[in-house]
């Protein structure tokens, strides 16, 4: 419910769960989402035994009326409630019925200068009630599990982690028409690198436009949403693509020569995952969650010298 974004690692497991779903006939679902992540709905086919309600989040507040106000009273008529929120925050006035919270991170604790003052304080109020409320709090790594407990005192055996399985929507099987057309389009005779994930302070792009200009005969292709707090550019040897489907991003993981993964840090780091699927070389930042994902000597400390190095090795033996 109420996830917003599919290219989201949020939005990516809640998609991963509702086709899981769709092979249950024994349960009737019903799904609260945003209107960006109609279209993937669509594609997955759901049975009869899914309603489906989307609501338009033009900002957070509108997010918050349809969170808070809007699922409770479609609910009210409905009996033998199960409520899963598959991302950090539930209904908080609407207690009364058993609760699931998945909370993939703990962020606006850890970096809350990632964030404007109003989303910490829709975060600290709303994730800090959910928690209570819930009565199993699914977290997708380790590290996660043991913020949540350090930051909001949660006894251990009411969180359970669930590790994610991945992009499951990606493929390796491209159509020829769609690979041709992203081959057109944007990558050409292009040598490049990829990075992938919304454009925000946390993710650190700042440092790939530092590292690309160290490798000019090199093209960066950065796919993924507009977030917050920043501004970039299409440079000469870096390229903003956003709006992708899941087979065009999966021409541009196919045909890069390393993933790249700045992030300071990430409650899992889905993108990681979808390079792995792909075999592609990856260097990426030392943050915890990052160990339970990928070997050791992948991860890399945020040093310019260090990946520029480590970038030089993959060229020179690939």
């Amino acid at each position: 419910m109420s996830v917003t974004n599919q290219y989201s690692g949020a939005g990516v497991y809640a998609l991963n769960l509702i086709r899981e779903f769709n092979s249950h006939d024994d349960f009737n679902f019903i799904i609260f989402c945003g209107t960006k992540i109609k279209q993937a709905l669509e594609k997955l086919n759901l049975k009869t035994n899914f309603e489906l309600y989307y609501c338009p989040f033009k900002n957070n507040f509108g997010r918050i009326l349809f969170e808070q106000m809007k699922i409770p009273e479609l609910l009210k008529k409905k009996e033998n409630l199960l409520l899963h929120s598959f991302s950090n925050i539930l209904p908080v006035f609407f207690p009364g019925i058993p609760y699931i919270l998945t909370l993939h991170d703990v962020m606006f604790k850890i970096y809350p200068e990632r964030y404007g003052s109003l989303k910490s304080l829709y975060y600290n109020y709303f994730v800090s009630r959910s928690i209570i409320l819930a009565r199993l709090i699914i977290a997708p790594t380790i590290s996660s599990k043991n913020d949540i407990m350090k930051f909001f005192s949660v006894a251990s055996e009411k969180i359970k982690v669930i590790p994610y399985s991945g992009n499951e929507f990606l493929t390796k099987e491209i159509p020829v028409e769609i690979e041709e057309k992203i081959k057109r389009k944007y990558i050409g005779s292009k040598k490049f690198f990829l990075f992938t994930g919304s454009r925000e302070p946390g993710k650190n792009i700042d440092f790939l436009y530092e590292l690309m200009k160290y490798f000019p005969e090199y093209h960066l292709f950065i796919a993924g949403g507009k977030g917050w707090k920043t501004s970039y550019e299409n440079q000469n040897n870096i390229t903003l693509v956003e709006n992708l489907t899941n087979c065009e991003l999966s021409v541009f993981y196919k045909y890069s020569l390393i993933f790249l993964y700045p992030s300071i840090y990430e409650g899992v780091g889905l993108p990681v995952f979808e390079a792995k699927y792909f075999g592609k070389p990856i260097i990426c930042s030392d943050y915890p969650a990052a160990h339970e994902i990928i070997s050791k000597d992948r991860l890399f400390p945020l040093e310019k010298n260090l990946w520029i190095d480590e970038i030089k090795r993959i060229i020179e033996t690939n």
